[in-house]
């Protein structure tokens, strides 16, 4: 059950963390096609990373975050930098009924073809301090099947 929360948690953490910054960033430009994912998950309480790999067909030649804004999280980005292929952030969110208090700091690389975001937070989670690192790499595989 706690791996399961725990799991839940990062799912929330990832959606929020690229969204969070919307108003501070300028879209980051996508080539359509089909990318594959990696997503690693290592945090206190978990013996091994959590790995999972997925491929989606993305037809979007930019990436707006404004797109992904939960309406309800109250989430506030600081020192925010972006140049051209980079962009690094600090985020608070104060938490709420489906996501308890969390500090993170992100960054994100992006090529034409590949891409990186590392995050690194603490939280604490029923009543136990939380420390965790998401790293997300993304390769482009080609167009789409048709």
């Amino acid at each position: 059950m706690l791996f399961r929360s725990i799991l839940a948690l990062f799912a929330i953490l990832i959606i929020v963390s690229v969204s969070a910054y919307a108003s501070q960033i300028k879209p980051i430009p996508v080539l359509p096609g089909n990318w594959h994912s990696k997503v690693t998950t290592s945090a206190t309480g978990l013996q091994e990373p959590v790995v999972k790999e997925d491929t989606q067909c993305v037809d979007k030649t930019e990436y707006n975050p404004e797109e992904m804004i939960p309406s309800h999280e109250q989430c506030k980005v600081s020192d925010v930098k972006q140049k051209s292929n980079y962009l690094e952030y600090n985020m608070t969110c104060s938490g709420g009924p489906q996501m308890p208090p969390v500090k993170a700091h992100v960054v994100l690389k992006h090529e034409k073809k590949s891409y990186e975001m590392t995050m690194t937070g603490e939280s604490e989670f029923q009543g136990e301090k939380f420390n965790s690192k998401v790293k997300v790499v993304g390769t482009y595989k080609g167009e789409c099947p048709k």
